[in-house]
């Protein structure tokens, strides 16, 4: 029980930090290199999609051999 009160006061005080910092998309915009402005001014879905298909692509690549064997080709 002193593990769920400690985990719900971690949230309590995480909350004012993700949204100083933009949120969850604020975070993945600083892992990919974002400054403060460009995350405030928002980055457009366009971009996120270009993101997921290169991203996509690089996992497929270093993954094939694990998608055929479970596709079963």
């Amino acid at each position: 029980m002193d593990n769920m009160r400690a985990a719900a006061a971690a949230a309590d005080a995480l909350g004012p930090t993700m949204d100083n910092v933009g949120g969850p998309l604020g975070i993945v915009g600083r892992a990919i290199g974002l400054g403060g402005d460009e995350i405030e001014a928002g980055v457009p879905g366009w971009a996120w999609l270009g993101i997921g298909v290169v991203a996509g692509g690089i996992a497929m690549y270093f993954l094939r051999p694990r998608v055929e064997a479970f596709v079963g080709d």
